[in-house]
């Protein structure tokens, strides 16, 4: 896929990416390394170790916790967030529910992003872990 196709994918489909300029997004896509997986493959085990996020550009991705489906990721979403930021064991299976084409991007590279692109990330980050709290607190209270 090519760059000019996957940043307008991402801002029209992601809310982590739709604040990002192209110029940004460029940056970004510059670090990022991009998988395919084919349906049931594993992209990380959980408790496995790994500094890596993905972004889904193709195809949806289950999310397994002790064997049980807890969420599917699709286009434009991401996932593996947690583990890239705390470098801590990953908290669930990451497994392709169809054929997927992901991006990847590792702590150690964002890391080498300018400093205001690094914190425009973050605090992505932080927006989508704070929506995910937050619709797990409301199930949990239904």
């Amino acid at each position: 896929m090519e760059f000019e196709k996957i940043i307008k994918t991402l801002q029209t489909n992601s809310r982590f990416f739709n604040t990002f300029s192209d110029a940004e997004m460029m940056q970004i896509l510059k670090h990022c390394t991009s998988k395919s997986y084919k349906e049931g493959q594993v992209v990380f085990q959980e408790r496995s170790l790994g500094e890596q996020m993905y972004i889904v550009l193709t195809g949806a991705v289950r999310i397994k916790k002790q064997g049980k489906i807890i969420d599917l990721v699709r286009k434009g979403e991401c996932f593996g967030e947690m583990g890239a930021v705390s470098g801590d064991e990953r908290s669930a299976t990451a497994e392709a529910s169809s054929d997927v084409l992901l991006l990847e991007i590792a702590e150690k590279k964002v890391e080498s992003l300018p400093d205001e692109l690094q914190v425009k990330l973050y605090k992505n980050i932080m927006l989508i872990l704070s929506d995910r709290l937050r619709k797990r607190i409301e199930e949990k209270s239904h």
